[in-house]
């Protein structure tokens, strides 16, 4: 059952290759304390930070806002690990020894015309719920991951998917953990209009030119995340993401004209386990 749980908690959050929810979002960063989930079926974390990003994706433009979450995990007797947040609900199931499957929904975010310039004029894209089928295999401390994100409501983010992979690390007292992951990302036609694309409408309205990328690669992205255990119930945790955006993305006006062909992230924040 340890194993099970280290397992656990590390597919918990290096499976989610990421979401638009994603990679330096604080809610999604803490590992599952193993010795709190060996005492009792139930956990709870408050989650308090800040993160900087991108306005939009691509955008070259950055704001900082601050983060909170509150998270449920309950863990079966088959070692099944659940979990409820604010916008978030995950079930994470142990198929094997090393392989893993993982199902999340979450509430994503919609891009407002009103969030910079560069957006005046474009359809404003609305928010959603987005659904996340993963299958992760962990051998040691590495793992590789297929991940599928499609929006679940069909409010035009269509579908996104992942490969990757990554190492994670920790001390053996547990107080340092680091997790380092990789993945390659691809949308389907209408995620990519949604995302980067400008339609003759908002050609029209904008002067901006009309683009269509179709489907096919997106980006690739490097993410660190590094967790500080500093008491029983307490821990620092901070991440940082690196993405690249390939042709189809980086052609478009939103980007190659007033945007960064490279996006970075940050967060920090502290936890509180109880």
């Amino acid at each position: 059952m340890t194993k099970i749980l280290k397992r656990l908690s590390s597919v918990s959050i290096a499976a989610l290759a990421f979401n638009a929810y994603s990679q330096t979002d604080l809610n999604d960063l803490s590992l599952a304390s193993e010795s709190i989930m060996q005492d009792s079926q139930w956990t709870f974390e408050l989650m308090a930070g800040i993160e900087h990003e991108p306005t939009y994706a691509g955008s070259k433009n950055y704001e900082s806002e601050p983060n909170a979450n509150i998270r449920a995990s309950y863990r079966s007797k088959n070692g099944n690990l659940y979990q409820f947040g604010l916008g978030e609900a995950k079930a994470t199931f142990p198929l094997s020894e090393n392989w893993f499957a993982q199902v999340i929904f979450e509430y994503e975010e919609g891009r407002d015309a009103d969030e910079e310039p560069i957006l005046k004029g474009l359809t404003p894209v609305p928010s959603t719920i987005e659904g996340e089928l993963i299958l992760a295999y962990r051998r040691n401390n590495k793992y590789l991951y297929a991940h599928l994100q499609p929006d679940v409501l069909g409010r035009g983010k269509g579908l996104v998917y992942f490969i990757g992979g990554g190492m994670d690390f920790a001390t053996e007292d547990g107080k340092w953990s680091l997790d380092t992951r990789f993945d390659i990302a691809w949308g389907n036609s209408e995620y990519m209009m949604t995302e980067f694309g400008i339609s003759s409408k908002d050609a029209a309205a904008t002067g901006y030119q009309a683009y269509t990328p179709g489907a096919g690669s997106k980006s690739t992205t490097l993410d660190l995340t590094v967790q500080r255990r500093l008491t029983e119930h307490w821990s620092l945790i901070g991440g940082a993401s690196v993405e690249c955006y390939f042709s189809k993305a980086k052609e478009s006006p939103l980007i190659k004209t007033y945007g960064d062909s490279t996006s970075t992230e940050f967060g920090l924040g502290v936890i509180y386990h109880f």
